[in-house]
């Protein structure tokens, strides 16, 4: 059976990878020509182009006042270029009307003087707005990127204009207009495909390129993936991007470029998320049916973003259809979900409403093998998570928006194994108990408002709260027949974290000229925390060990400590355009954070340079970054747990610097090949002391005992894209380090940080077959995580007479694990009938089931009770895909 699914495999994708098929449209002012002329009336010559084009361009002979002679040359040239130097000084412009061309006598308007375009880019079936859609002239010399609203603005100068705008998955518009005064333009876009939404057939034309390392994960992209059990995940797909490094099967967060989980400022309409996964960080909190847009930075962050050092993964939701009520469900194999929306008031109002859950199904015995892999134990697991967004929209008039967004998700994992063993002389039982329980509730008011034909500004408040549990029991008892003389040892923790912000946040966007753009704005936060942690064992005698053991009974060892902070981030950005091809970013970010008796102060400058010519591009940059939160994070040789920490008067914030220089060429219209390199330094890392007994709480000086460090990063990562036609793919390989050294930790020697991945190799691709159906797959490889182990251990005997057992470490992070890698595939069929639409999945996470270990645990020998065994855990090995999903 495993030779012939090879075998199909390999067929499969020899298959795509001589197949390509680009279906895309040339717009008839974008037909490259090949043509020559010498001393000919321009009438001739117009005529001619036409034939030698298959071009229809129609205009009267009496147009040409003057019809002189001219000479030109197209080596290749578009069309529409070549019309203008053959029109240059005539008068005359085009127009394009539908699949022809048309030239017309313009007025004479005074084409010196510029004038502002702006206005909204929507969807024209549902009403939503479109973020980051593309507006620009027909010549690319002017134009814009939408905001994530829609709202567009540039100046142009005045006379005959062609404008287009773009959408990924939307085809293209174009206006043609006379420019004599300021001008606003709202524009419908429609869908490029109708039957199947996810086919990626043509990519949007963008005008310039940002100024910051960004990734955009289109929703086309994001829905064409191979679904892990059917479910689609933006966070998944952050993975497969260059430079982003996380554990086995997505576990345990994501790391970007050397940085730590608790780096990434991960921003869920605009309000910052401290724990964005769900079951442990295989699935995240993006219910990919409410998302509309997402945007990834590692590098040359804008100044509008902070609070982070790492990287910013930006999630907007969708609005709500407001013209018509829609339903969409699907059932995937460990999740339900279904949302409606609709119109409040049509055309100015609409609401969303949606909910996932996962169910009792075989995953749960999947978890329970992967952690309960001895035959002697005896245990069970239970499971689930759930996730609610809603959403509401209110037009306040015609240049003004108020939105209503609410969000709750929680996950709940209780695992609980004993392994009995007797014989005649020793009766043993070894306990393990891991207990997680996590949520996030997020609310946020917002309003939207367009001042001015170049002015648009955004302000919102907004409520966050994070709350997390985890207790760890490891418990052996032995008793000693026939004189019934017993032995208990244990270790049991507590971790605990309550975190809730109130904010309020204010940006304003202003177009001063052609040449700046300017951004500025606040956030000013009111943080609380209650962090808490406990760690014990039988040495310290804390526990009457006659009685179970419950995360009750280390909640009474300590009080949690609480600690307020405000936090205010004042900015502003200046996006120059230097020329055509050259263009810089300016900008600071000034934070302020108070702490009881403390005021930190840090500015934060960023710069990004940028130079563009036809399809090449060099952007090089600088940020520095400042971080107030922090994360203690108890990785070892086990399932890691987290608290979150406050900067305190004695735990000063995080700080870090980051530097990338990167090279785009474009091989041709759909193919894009890039290098980048980047190095990172972070300071004043706070981290967690596996080898102490560090107890957070009211009464103790925990934060004098935790140790804080350096870090640094650095790599290169290469890429090859292709983004047009029915066949799509991107490709690429990172080399990185990610060290750190802290004083009192592994001797202050430099250490690998548990996230360093020298090497990962990333392949995904999508072919659509026709309209109805779609074939993907997903390969990657990646060096093991390194982790620590003890090599030797020894039983010491404690004043008091307590035996404990004490293991030894040579080195930090010292030990890999094997490199990972898996290959994913899945095939999508659609159909589409007059009451919706519908979507089946198929397919395999983990095709040739790679035992890709999750961590290494840690037990005690059943064959001699003094010694100790490693066993590798794993999670997933091979894992069916299914989704069946309707739209209505």
């Amino acid at each position: 059976m495993k030779q012939k699914l090879r075998y199909f495999i390999g067929i499969a994708l020899l298959f795509i990878s001589f197949v390509e098929i680009t279906a895309q449209t040339v717009l008839p002012d974008e037909v490259k020509i090949v043509y020559a002329a010498n001393d000919k009336p321009i009438s001739q010559i117009i005529k001619e182009v036409s034939k030698k084009s298959g071009v229809n361009i129609s205009f009267q002979d009496e147009i040409f006042e003057e019809d002189r002679a001219i000479s030109i040359v197209s080596r290749g040239k578009p069309l529409g270029r070549l019309l203008e130097e053959i029109l240059q000084g005539t008068g005359v412009k085009y127009r394009l009307i539908g699949n022809q061309i048309v030239l017309v006598k313009t007025s004479d308007v005074i084409k010196t003087k510029e004038f502002t375009i702006s206005g909204f880019i929507s969807d024209a079936i549902s009403g939503e707005r479109l973020p980051f859609g593309s507006v620009y002239l027909h010549d690319k010399s002017r134009g814009a990127t939408a905001n994530e609203f829609g709202f567009y603005t540039f100046k142009s100068n005045g006379g005959e204009t062609h404008l287009y705008f773009s959408y990924i998955g939307y085809k293209i518009e174009i206006v043609d207009f006379e420019l004599k005064e300021d001008t606003e333009i709202n524009i419908q876009l429609n869908p490029n495909v109708q039957l199947n939404e996810v086919i990626v057939i043509e990519s949007s034309e963008t005008v310039e390129s940002e100024n910051a390392d960004v990734e955009d994960i289109s929703i086309d992209e994001l829905r064409s993936s191979v679904p892990l059990a059917g479910e689609p995940d933006v966070l998944r797909m952050s993975y497969m991007k260059a430079g982003i490094n996380t554990g086995a099967d997505g576990f345990g967060g994501m790391s970007v470029r050397g940085g730590s989980i608790d780096q990434n400022l991960i921003m869920l309409d605009g309000i910052p998320v401290y724990n964005a996964n769900h079951a442990l960080g295989i699935f995240s909190i993006f219910n990919s049916d409410v998302v509309k847009s997402t945007k990834l930075y590692k590098a040359g962050f804008p100044s509008r973003y902070s609070g982070r050092l790492s990287s910013v993964l930006d999630v907007i939701t969708r609005e709500g259809n407001n013209q018509e009520f829609q339903t969409h469900a699907s059932v995937g194999l460990i999740s339900a979900k279904a949302a409606i929306e609709g119109p409040l008031t049509k055309g100015k109002s609409s609401f969303l409403l949606s909910g996932r859950r996962t169910y009792l199904d075989p995953w749960i015995g999947l978890w329970s093998n992967g952690i309960n892999s001895n035959a002697s134990e005896e245990g069970d697991t239970d499971t689930y998570f759930y996730d609610i967004n809603a959403k509401v929209n209110f037009d306040l008039g015609k240049k003004s928006k108020a939105f209503i967004s609410f969000f709750n998700g929680r996950d709940v994992l209780n695992n609980l194994s004993v392994v009995t063993d007797e014989d005649s002389n020793l009766q043993t039982q070894d306990r393990r108990q891991r207990d997680w329980t996590f949520s996030n509730t997020l609310a946020t008011a917002r309003w939207n408002w367009q001042i001015s034909n170049s002015t648009f500004l955004q302000s919102s408040f907004y409520y966050s709260r994070y709350d997390f549990e985890s207790f760890n029991l490891l418990r052996y008892d032995a008793m000693s027949l026939p004189d019934s003389s017993s032995i208990t040892n244990y270790r049991a923790n507590l971790y605990e974290t309550n975190i809730q912000d109130v904010g309020a946040k204010l940006n304003i966007d202003w177009l001063a000229s052609n040449n700046h753009t300017f951004r500025f704005g606040y956030d000013l936060i009111h943080h609380r925390y209650r962090p808490g942690l406990v760690i014990t064992d039988d040495s310290r005698m804390e526990i009457d060990t006659d009685l179970p053991i419950f995360s009750s009974t280390l909640s009474n060892l300590v009080d949690e400590a609480r600690y307020r902070g405000n936090e205010l981030r004042i900015y502003v950005e200046d996006q120059i355009r230097l020329s055509d091809r050259w263009r810089l970013n300016l900008g600071i970010n000034q934070a302020f954070h108070t702490t009881a008796t403390r005021v930190f102060a840090i500015p934060e400058p960023r710069i990004s340079l940028l130079y563009e010519n036809g399809g090449s591009l060099i952007r090089a940059s600088y940020s520095r970054l400042s971080q107030f939160s922090h994360l203690l994070s108890n990785a070892g040789f086990g399932l890691p747990v987290d608290v979150w920490i406050p900067t305190t008067d004695i735990i000063e914030p995080e700080t870090a610097w980051i530097t990338a220089l990167e090279f785009h060429q474009k091989l041709s219209k759909s193919l894009l090949f890039s290098v980048e390199g980047y190095y990172k330094q972070l300071d004043n890392i706070a981290r967690f002391n596996e080898g102490s007994y560090l107890r957070i709480g009211d009464l103790t000086n925990w934060e004098n005992n935790v140790p804080v460090g350096k870090g640094f990063a650095y790599g290169i990562e290469t890429g090859l894209e292709k983004d047009l036609g029915r066949w799509t793919f991107g490709a690429n390989y990172t080399w990185s380090k990610a060290l750190r050294v802290f004083d009192d930790l592994n001797l202050a020697d430099t250490f690998d940080y548990r996230y360093d991945r020298p090497h990962f190799v990333k392949f995904g691709s999508v072919y659509s077959i026709n309209n109805n159906v779609e074939f993907s797959v997903n390969w990657v490889y990646g060096s093991g995580n390194p982790i620590s182990l003890p090599t030797d251990f020894e039983e010491v005997e404690l004043p008091n007479g307590k035996i404990v057992t004490i293991f030894n470490y040579d080195q930090k992070n010292g030990i890999r694990l094997p490199a990972y890698h898996r290959m994913d595939i899945g095939i999508s069929l659609f159909n589409n009938y007059t009451w919706g639409r519908q979507k089946v999945t198929f397919g395999a996470y983990n095709v040739y089931a790679r035992r890709n270990f999750l961590y290494v645990d840690i037990e005690r020998s059943f064959n001699d009770a003094v010694l100790f065994d490693f066993r590798g855990v794993y999670l997933l090995s091979l894992v069916p895909t299914f989704s069946f999903s309707l739209s209505f």
